[in-house]
């Protein structure tokens, strides 16, 4: 019976139909015990189901059933790692695939799901990993905030003479003279004031403040 049900959950998942294929593996996983042989593998297969259907946390949960059943089972923790990894759960991804590589060192795909793993966790953990952490993540941040150094050399002796070519000397001038430099070209005309009692005086002086768009102001 147990055995039917995982038959058919295997052919719906080979015909794209993960959904149905999730169906049958909890039927065939309702047949067994924990003892069974083919209970980690309904586990780890109902779990690729559930990852086909972006069922990411019930896809994490039923690889961790089936490795707590047999923790030499690659593909369970394959399968884990790779959950793991798209639900940014990247230190634990990491740590899937570096017991995969302990077991095996030329599991070449492994390695490069590991190069991945620390790569996200780089950019989202940068900051934190580089404050002392170890492993390949954290040196890796640690390499980016280095400082390069540019070696600059002194020499001993006189500093060189300054190039005067090219240099224009002007003439010193007084406050009053830059001032006065300073109302010609402002268009402004000089105004003579005259202490004695001419209103003339004071209108002539008005109508030239005026003129230059000042107020008189008392």
């Amino acid at each position: 019976m147990a055995m039917n049900e995982k038959a058919k959950g295997n052919e719906c998942y080979k015909a794209g139909e993960p959904e149905e294929a999730m169906v049958f593996y909890s039927r065939a996983l309702a047949c067994l015990d924990d003892r069974h042989e083919e209970t980690p593998k309904c586990w780890a297969n109902r779990a690729m189901a559930a990852l086909k259907l972006g069922l990411l946390e019930k896809a994490e949960n039923d690889c961790t059933k089936a490795l707590e059943l047999d923790p030499s089972y690659d593909k369970a923790r394959l399968r884990r790692g790779m959950t793991r990894h798209r639900r940014g759960r990247y230190r634990g991804a990491i740590e899937d695939f570096e017991a995969m590589l302990t077991a095996d060192p030329s599991r070449q795909d492994v390695k490069a799901l590991l190069d991945r793993s620390h790569q996200k966790l780089v950019e989202t953990e940068g900051d934190r990993l580089g404050e002392g952490e170890g492993g390949d993540a954290g040196d890796a941040v640690r390499a980016k905030k280095t400082i390069k150094i540019s070696k600059v050399s002194v020499t001993a002796g006189a500093p060189p003479p300054l190039e005067m070519e090219g240099l224009v000397r002007k003439p010193f001038t007084t406050a009053a003279q830059r001032a006065e430099e300073r109302a010609k070209n402002t268009n402004f005309t000089r105004v003579a004031i005259i202490d004695d009692d001419s209103s003339e005086e004071e209108e002539e002086e008005e109508e030239e403040t005026k003129s230059a768009g000042f107020s008189r102001i008392a």
